[in-house]
């Protein structure tokens, strides 16, 4: 496939791909609801074992855990219930907290660290290729690291609801697919005479 050919369909995939964080956006933004109604509930809960209501507590342990079907989380909502009977507030603080944590998974991070980490190669390859040549040149794998690594940090942040990054990144890929076109144009319009 030549690269003229690539623009087009990459500007396409670009498009389906936006549509699809634009899906993930309203998917973080329900799952964002729930972990602020997690908290509640294992707040709730410690206030009650706090005023000496174990029922009421125990009531919100069992809500938080419908929440989940994840046995581990389950077994830190147990735990947490056992220890606010022992009185033990230490552990069942230490459990409720390992249980929020789940709410936050690695993999997002992961996510979030592999789209800056390509945005930021960028640089590294313009860097190089300008040394190579002697001169400050712009290749066009910077546009195509661009575009990649500012979709990943734009997904990164729709599931992390981070209005700040979402505004840095919801618009940059349009402008990269624009440059690219302006790089493939020339040579396009060279290619057709020779057909």
């Amino acid at each position: 496939m030549t690269e003229v050919r690539r623009a087009p369909r990459v500007a396409v995939a670009m498009l389906i791909l936006c549509g699809l964080c634009g899906t993930a956006a309203f998917g973080a933004a329900e799952l964002t609801s729930e972990r602020a109604q997690f908290r509640a509930l294992l707040s709730d809960a410690a206030a009650a074992y706090d005023r000496g209501d174990p029922a009421t507590a125990r009531a919100r342990l069992l809500d938080a855990e419908r929440m989940t079907a994840a046995e581990r989380f389950q077994g830190l909502l147990a735990t947490a219930g056992q220890a606010y009977d022992r009185q033990d507030f230490a552990t069942a603080r230490r459990a409720t907290r390992s249980a929020e944590s789940l709410l936050n998974p690695w993999l997002w991070l992961i996510l979030g660290f592999v789209g800056q980490g390509l945005f930021c190669a960028r640089f590294v390859v313009q860097w190089l290729a300008s040394e190579k040549k002697g001169r400050s040149v712009v290749p066009v794998s910077f546009w195509y690291l661009s575009i990649v690594g500012s979709l990943i940090v734009l997904c990164y942040a729709l599931l992390r609801w981070d209005a700040v990054f979402i505004l840095a990144y919801a618009f940059n890929s349009l402008i990269y697919v624009r440059n690219l076109m302006l790089i493939h144009r020339p040579r396009q319009a060279a290619a057709a005479p020779s057909q």
